[in-house]
């Protein structure tokens, strides 16, 4: 995925109370993780 930073973004703007998370930097490159209302976890990483 390319622009983690500006999907980080644009999921905090609309306030889901799930959806709240930060950016983890690992060694091989950034990770987002967003919980969605069902339990479900969806990771997006950039490298």
């Amino acid at each position: 995925m390319q622009n983690i930073e500006l999907l980080h973004s644009e999921l905090n703007n609309k306030h889901y109370g799930y959806g709240r998370t930060d950016i983890v930097q690992q060694g091989w490159g950034n990770v987002l993780e967003v919980y969605d209302p069902f339990g479900n976890r969806i990771r997006f990483c950039q490298y």
